[in-house]
C-alpha cells in the first residue's frame, strides 16, 4: 500500500475541508461514501456511475482519479478489520457469559455486569441452554437481569441472528470487492471517468485519441505539471 500511495503522492491529494473526514483525501471520502452506500458491494458499472456522479459536483484531478482504487482498497480493508474486531469482541463477551454461568452452576454467586450487551446476553441464553440441569434460582436470576434491562430474549435472538447474517454478507462483499479491484483495468477506468481525458479527446483532429496509452499518459503528465501542487 505504501508503494501505491507514497507520502508525497498522498500529500498532493486535495483533502476534505470539514466534517468527520476533515483532513483526509477527498478520494478517501468518495470511497467511503460508495462502500457505505453499497455495503462494500462493488461492480464496475456502479463504480463508474458513482465516480461520474461525484464529479458533477466536485471534479477530480488527474492524481485523484488514479487514487480511487487505492482508497477503495483501504476502505474495504478497514471495513474487514472493523467487522473482525466486532466479531472478536462478541466472542469474548459470549465466552465470559458462559464462564459466569459455569461458575454460578458450581455454587459461585451469579455476578452479572451492570451493562448488558447483546453478545453477552446471547451468551447467557446459550450457556443456560447448554446446561444439562439448570438451577431454578439461576434461571430466575438471569430472567430478572433481562427484565431489569428491558431485554426480550426472543427479540434479542432475532436481532443477533440478523446482525450475524448482515456481517457475513458484508464480509463476503468486501472480499469480492477486493478481488474485483485486483481484476479491473484501471487504465481504462481512468480514461472513461477523467474530465481532463475528456477534454483532451475533444480536440478536433482526433490525433490524441488515436495515440497509444503511453503517449496519452505523457500528455496527461504534461497537463498535470502545468498546475501548481496543492499542499494540505
Amino acid at each position: 500500500m505504501l508503494t501505491d500511495l507514497p507520502q508525497h503522492y498522498h500529500d498532493e491529494l486535495p483533502s476534505v475541508a470539514s466534517g468527520p473526514l476533515a483532513g483526509l483525501p477527498r478520494t478517501y471520502a468518495l470511497a467511503v461514501g460508495l462502500l457505505v452506500h453499497a455495503d462494500s458491494s462493488l461492480s464496475e458499472p456502479a463504480l463508474l456511475e458513482y465516480v461520474r456522479a461525484y464529479q458533477e459536483v466536485s471534479p477530480l484531478k488527474i492524481g485523484e482519479v488514479w487514487a480511487v482504487p487505492i482508497m477503495l482498497r483501504v476502505g474495504l480493508l478497514e471495513n474487514l478489520a472493523r467487522l473482525a474486531r466486532q466479531m472478536r469482541d462478541a466472542r469474548r463477551q459470549r465466552a465470559r457469559a458462559h464462564e459466569i454461568v459455569r461458575e454460578a452452576t458450581a455454587g459461585t454467586r451469579l455476578d452479572l455486569p451492570d451493562h448488558l450487551t447483546d453478545a453477552f446476553a446471547v451468551g447467557l441464553l446459550h450457556a443456560l441452554r447448554d446446561q444439562q440441569e439448570v438451577k431454578a434460582e439461576l434461571a430466575e436470576a438471569v430472567q430478572a437481569c433481562f427484565h431489569r434491562h428491558g431485554v426480550d430474549p426472543n427479540d434479542l435472538l432475532r436481532r443477533e441472528n440478523h446482525r450475524q447474517a448482515a456481517n457475513q454478507v458484508s464480509i463476503g462483499n468486501a472480499v469480492t470487492g477486493l478481488r474485483l479491484l485486483a481484476a479491473l483495468d484501471w487504465s481504462a477506468f481512468f480514461e472513461s471517468v477523467s474530465l481532463v481525458e475528456r477534454e483532451l479527446r475533444s480536440e478536433p483532429t482526433g490525433v490524441y485519441a488515436r495515440q497509444t496509452f503511453a503517449t496519452r499518459d505523457s500528455y496527461r503528465a504534461a497537463v498535470r505539471a502545468l498546475r501548481p501542487r496543492l499542499r494540505h
